[in-house]
């Protein structure tokens, strides 16, 4: 893979500095390629996004019947009494 860099006015450091470069440049792109991190916080993210929607979706259905049942909880601990309906 390692091949010889091609420049004469470029001074012998400077070659090793470039090889060194183009070397650690593959080094993290190989390692980049293998990392799968990026796509376990992918799959997190829709996997909340999906709860957040069944979320929104239970309180929007049952919104009005939960109102109504805190209501009458308040009430009942404003007034002392107890409902008995569910």
């Amino acid at each position: 893979m390692n091949t010889p860099v091609k420049n004469s006015s470029a001074a012998p450091s400077d070659l090793v500095a470039k090889r060194g470069l183009r070397e650690r440049i593959q080094h993290l792109t190989r390692a980049f390629r293998r990392d799968e991190n990026g796509a376990t916080a992918v799959e997190y993210g829709l996997i909340v996004g999906l709860i957040a929607i069944v979320i929104v979706g239970a309180v929007s259905i049952l919104g009005g019947t939960l109102k109504g049942m805190f209501e009458d909880a308040n009430t009942g601990l404003l007034t002392g009494t107890t409902s008995t309906t569910p």
